[in-house]
């Protein structure tokens, strides 16, 4: 297997930085990549770094990292200035079976309610002002590591209903991880998204992975967003991700709300848009997920 170092040299070159690397230090987080910092040496000024992000993976699947590159990109140019702040793509390339990303490196800092505010308010801003015709996106990306296809359609339902749902679901039945019961209600919950769902005035560029593993704050204070999963949908669907495993403080929701009002109907319609990521996560990790998504299918029949 190719080695972390034999893959950050080769990183280094393709961003064109002539310094030698002085050390490669593991960086913890997420259970998709392996994650590294790289420190290059400035000559004989050793407590003086240039530092990058690497992400690593050994066998990926195809376009893997060329799909978060695009989003990291999409959404740094729907807004002047790019807000929210997302790290810079400096390179992206494979050696031998092994996949990488190197990203500009954000010195981590501490999170308040300042920040928080205006990580509300920026993302706000980006769904009000990353607008496009249709849902979906030039390029399918992935949620994890499963695919996720972004077909373009005229329809917010009809998309969330085929790119969303019902292909989550083809990938459970695959692998046999519904029972019958359990199927036969996701059925009915599909032909019932009319009376469920609402069209949005207009499909806006969302995160589509926004949990708060995917938010950092650096070193001036700034927010940041990390591992997007980007395409052009609803914004609730980004709001009620964040409401799923929690993170996220009453001043962020103040800043979005500030911005985007919050409509009535988005309590009822919140536990729908998060069905997606938990058949998401019975797909990636397995049955422990099935009590989640009964609880949710059950508000809905």
């Amino acid at each position: 297997m190719t080695t972390i170092k034999e893959i950050a040299t080769r990183a280094v070159g393709q961003i064109g930085i002539n310094l030698p690397i002085e050390r490669i230090v593991p960086a913890y987080g997420g259970d998709i990549n392996e994650n590294h910092i790289v420190e290059l040496g400035r000559g004989e000024k050793k407590s003086s770094r240039e530092k990058f992000f690497l992400k690593v993976q050994h066998n990926s699947p195809e376009r893997f990292f060329e799909a978060e590159a695009e989003g990291l990109k999409a959404i740094q140019a729907a807004l002047s200035p790019p807000v929210p702040r997302t790290p810079e793509v400096l390179g992206i390339g494979r050696l031998g079976t092994s996949h990488y990303l190197a990203m500009e490196y954000i010195h981590p800092g501490n999170s308040g309610k300042a920040t928080e505010l205006i990580l509300g308010r920026q993302l706000a801003q980006l769904h009000r002002g990353g607008r496009a015709e249709l849902f979906g996106f030039p390029h399918d990306n992935f949620i994890g590591r499963t695919p996720q296809v972004n077909t373009f359609m005229s329809s917010w339902i009809d998309f969330f209903r085929e790119n969303r749902l019902g292909y989550q679901i083809r990938i459970a039945d695959n692998r046999n991880l519904l029972n019958l019961n359990l199927r036969k209600q996701l059925d009915k919950v599909l032909d019932r998204l009319e009376l469920l769902l609402d069209e949005p005035d207009f499909p806006s560029l969302i995160h589509g992975d926004l949990w708060g593993g995917n938010v950092m704050t650096a070193n001036t204070g700034e927010p940041v967003i990390i591992d997007p999963a980007v395409y052009y949908g609803h914004p609730e669907a980004d709001i009620a991700m964040t409401e799923l495993f929690g993170g996220f403080s009453r001043k962020f929701y103040d800043g979005y709300y500030e911005i985007n009002p919050r409509d009535p109907g988005y309590k009822e319609r919140k536990e729908l848009y998060n069905l997606y990521h938990m058949l998401n996560h019975l797909n990636l990790f397995g049955s422990s997920y099935e009590s989640a998504i009964k609880s949710i299918v059950s508000r809905y029949m």
